[in-house]
């Protein structure tokens, strides 16, 4: 039997997007954990950690816009009776505004690491003896430990308030149409890496959850040619 497509949202709808949340927090694991032994000295590390954090800032960025033009706007005008559905949907928005200046800290934070001058005379005879040799790094870390307590919080509020209510406001066909709002946006080649992005690291049973959404094609790419390909490239150290 077809699901009713007019029905709102389950648990089961919600599969991706809880991973999605899981990939997230596991980002800034790898975020917290390579801004630990960043100096910005070593340009491979360097460079893994642009890497890694630049696609993690590209999928956020993505599905944040997507909530924001797609699901928050949808769900407050359903619940509109519900003054506490409304703010809460508000404060969805809001958190995600709340985003942007923190992600663009820890970029900054990155790049002052790695033009950070060597402070040691013995390397470099024009360096100023006061200057501190751990300033970038304790900026990067303050900045990575910053993101990860907002979108922590975020993450957290959206579980437990947000996607309530979205079971009660978005229909399966709706939801449906921004999945294909997002496929669309992301095309071939981003969904080549999407997938594997999202389930690196992820534990058995979410890894075949989500792959069971797939198309068999789509599952058949991942495993013999997305997913080899995204584990070449070094991320975050």
């Amino acid at each position: 039997m077809r699901p009713d497509r007019s029905a709102t949202i389950t648990d089961f709808d919600l599969t991706i997007m809880l991973a999605m949340h899981d990939a997230f927090r596991r980002d800034l694991g790898y975020l917290a954990a390579a801004a630990a032994r960043f100096r910005g000295a070593d340009p491979q590390r360097r460079n893994a950690l642009v890497t890694g954090y630049e696609l993690f800032t590209y999928q956020l960025r993505h599905h944040a816009m997507l909530e924001d033009r797609h699901l928050w706007p949808q769900a407050a005008a359903r619940l509109a009776a519900s003054p506490h559905a409304v703010a809460v949907l508000g404060e969805m928005e809001a958190e995600h505004a709340e985003l942007d200046p923190a992600l663009a800290a820890v970029n900054a934070a990155i790049a002052a690491a790695d033009i950070d001058p060597d402070v040691d005379p013995d390397v470099d005879p024009d360096a100023d003896p006061g200057a501190d040799p751990d300033a970038g790094h304790r900026r990067l870390t303050d900045a990575a430990g910053a993101l990860t307590g907002v979108l922590r919080d975020h993450l957290l509020h959206e579980e437990r308030e947000a996607l309530p209510l979205l079971k009660q406001s978005i229909t399966r066909r709706e939801w449906l149409a921004v999945g294909r709002v997002s496929r669309k946006e992301f095309g071939l080649r981003g969904t080549a890496q999407y997938f594997p992005w999202l389930l690196d690291g992820a534990d058995p049973d979410r890894s075949a959850q989500v792959l069971s959404l797939l198309p068999a094609p789509v599952r058949v790419a991942y495993r013999r040619r997305w997913n080899p390909v995204y584990h070449r490239s070094r991320r975050w150290s």
